[in-house]
């Protein structure tokens, strides 16, 4: 099987996982080289999507991108995520950007190119080591700025998974942020994630590219590094991991549900401020009702929702199905049982 990713993208790679100071250091030496440029850009207001793995987070972060004022990263902004603007103006020479696009490889009908958002932020914080310092706030502003310039747009936001586990530290570094939530009902969300454990495990199995660059990226929710995230706790991460090492994805995924929403919406609840930045948007809500979701979450982030980009975003919406195979009655039974707490904080039933 040929690898998707080629020798020198799995070269390139390497380095900001090997050496994150050296790429942070670039990061900070275009800063200074760009400074009046940068300070020219007023302060942002950033918006992420967080939300567990096959929630809709990537349908989201696409309908924002398709906004008019909001600047993204794109796929291709890997490995140059630490300097943009040079790597904006190398890439071209380097890279085909005109590939049309295609099916994303978790074959879940959603297509993708060159220039469609992607998850890349998390890189950043992945190089910080868990340093989430003042010095570490100023990089990431001066990134989003310097995203900002090389997409022409006004607006920043990111899909970041990541930040369900720091939501106090994102809120600290980014008083003025607004993070959209999406949450699934428990039994289609735990079925979606066993198809992808499986699916790129297989892929990882014959391609090592692949599973490098999930790695890099920091994507652990499924695949040979699977690992667990944020569960709400380090007893609940143990159990987790515990029910995947037993190869029961059943109980591991069911279980990392529970926890993670429910100390989400905990937080939410012991912080004013969090839960003012934050929006909770229920994927069937927005599949079943999507103009009207959407109409709700764009005055949230602070955008206008104009009825042509109401209209075209509804039925790109409308109707998403699952691609996963239905769970067993019993494995249902089960996800049900260990998710009953959480899920009645979103009114959600046995069945929806």
């Amino acid at each position: 099987m040929k690898s998707r990713i080629s020798f020198w993208e799995n070269l390139l790679t390497a380095g900001p996982e090997k050496m994150p100071g050296v790429f942070m250091a670039l990061a900070d030496l275009e800063d200074r080289m760009n400074a009046k440029r940068l300070a020219a850009i007023p302060a942002i207001d950033p918006v992420y999507v967080a939300g567990l793995a096959r929630s809709g987070t990537t349908s989201l972060i696409h309908m924002l991108g398709r906004h008019p004022q909001i600047g993204t990263h794109t796929a291709a902004d890997f490995p140059g995520i630490f300097t943009p603007l040079f790597w904006s103006r190398l890439l071209p020479r380097i890279a085909r950007l005109d590939a049309p696009p295609a099916e994303r490889v978790h074959g879940d009908g959603i297509t993708v190119d060159a220039k469609s958002p992607d998850a890349v932020e998390e890189v950043l914080w992945l190089a910080a080591r868990g340093n989430y310092d003042s010095e570490f706030g100023k990089l990431l502003a001066s990134h989003q700025k310097k995203i900002l310039i090389v997409r022409n747009r006004t607006r920043y936001a990111a899909k970041a998974n990541g930040h369900l586990g720091r939501l106090t530290h994102v809120l600290r570094l980014m008083p003025k942020v607004r993070i959209i939530i999406p949450v699934r009902h428990p039994v289609a969300h735990v079925a979606s994630l066993i198809r992808q454990h499986a699916n790129f495990s297989a892929i990882q199995k014959t391609d090592r590219r692949a599973r490098k660059a999930m790695r890099r990226l920091g994507h652990f929710e499924f695949g040979l590094d699977r690992k667990p995230g944020f569960c709400g706790g380090a007893q609940t991460e143990a159990r987790v991991a515990a029910a995947f090492a037993a190869g029961d994805d059943v109980a591991g995924y069911a279980l990392q549900w529970q926890g993670t929403y429910q100390a989400v919406m905990q937080l939410r609840e012991a912080d004013p401020a969090l839960a003012a930045a934050t929006m909770i948007v229920r994927l069937e809500d927005l599949t079943a009702t999507p103009r009207q979701t959407i109409a709700q979450i764009l005055p949230f982030c602070g955008l206008t929702a104009p009825d042509d980009f109401l209209a075209g975003e509804a039925v790109r919406m409308a109707g998403h199905a699952s691609t996963a195979p239905a769970l067993s009655e019993s494995d249902k039974a089960r996800v049900i049982a260990a998710t009953a707490t959480a899920r009645a904080l979103f009114g959600y039933g046995e069945t929806g």
